[in-house]
């Protein structure tokens, strides 16, 4: 009887995950970093308020029979806190990091933006234009001559 030959162990896998949830979901998985960092970097400006992380998945069996893996962070796409977090190789990524706007103040208009007036100030308008005509009517256009 002929013995299989031993299965080679599996290799070391890079996934891009994003948050989904409560948990995490698989969008790649890669056997090189190079693949895995370049999916990476395009996840993040297809999506760039989303949660990304890159993580490496080693195997735990040597037999390559198990498909359970630890895994170790690399590199995290945080939108909160201004970009990626990680590896030094994917500190210095060339992925544009978003820009930041000024917080808008409430009291304080935009030039050349159009204010509203509020509604108290159209009803005392309209009342008084309706006391005016009350009043000139009265003086000038005389009710019972």
């Amino acid at each position: 009887m002929a013995s299989s030959p031993p299965p080679s162990p599996q290799p070391t896998r890079f996934a891009v995950q994003f948050a989904k949830g409560k948990g995490w979901k698989t969008m790649y998985v890669h056997e090189s970093p190079e693949a895995a960092t370049q999916a990476f970097h395009e996840a993040i400006k297809v999506k760039p308020k989303g949660f990304f992380r890159l993580v490496r998945l080693d195997p735990n069996s040597q037999d390559g029979q198990d498909l359970d893996f630890t895994w170790k962070l690399l590199a995290l796409h945080d939108p909160r806190k201004g970009g990626i977090s990680g590896v030094a190789a994917l500190a210095s990524s060339t992925v544009p990091r978003p820009v930041r706007r000024p917080i808008r103040r409430p009291g304080k208009p935009r030039p050349g933006e159009r204010v509203g007036i509020p509604f108290s100030v159209y009803v005392v308008m309209l009342g008084l234009g309706a006391a005016l005509a009350v009043v000139l009517y009265m003086f000038l256009g005389g009710a019972g001559r």
